[in-house]
């Protein structure tokens, strides 16, 4: 890595600071030989014990029939599929306090009509409904 690193005792300095501090943040390096190289793994996810209790407050916060919990729950799966004994320990115990968001409506099946509701307000887009007022038989179309 000449660009990088000068062929000498200082640039050799720099590579091993490098790597500490890349280990430091939760990289794996490993040094291979013949030819000299080190290859370098994401490793795991680091995460704060305080960051696994906000988890698992927002874990509990999703009950089964809000829309969104088959989405938010595939983030938690990556987010803490690397955790450390103690916080897989700390991950599956059951908080004290649990405010959970819990619809009166089972809305799991408007999951996909919710997303493309966000995604055409995101995008600015207008949106039409068609819907029926008591008392008359024909459907009235507003825009919003």
């Amino acid at each position: 890595m000449p660009d990088d690193y000068t062929d000498d005792a200082n640039g050799r300095r720099q590579l091993r600071r490098d790597l500490r501090n890349l280990e430091a943040l939760g990289y794996s390096i490993e040094r291979h030989l013949r030819p000299l190289r080190w290859s370098i793994d994401a490793g795991t996810h680091l995460l704060s014990d305080d960051d696994v209790l906000a988890l698992l407050h927002i874990r509990e916060a999703f009950t089964e029939n809000h829309p969104l919990t088959p989405l938010v729950t595939r983030l938690l799966a990556r987010l803490t599929g690397h955790l450390s004994d103690n916080q897989r320990a700390l991950w599956q115990r059951q908080p004290a306090l649990r405010a959970p968001l819990n619809p009166a409506i089972d809305y799991r099946d408007c999951a996909d009509l919710i997303r493309s509701l966000e995604t055409a307000i995101s995008q600015r887009r207008q949106i039409t409904f068609l819907y029926r007022a008591r008392g008359r038989s024909e459907p009235i179309r507003t825009s919003g």
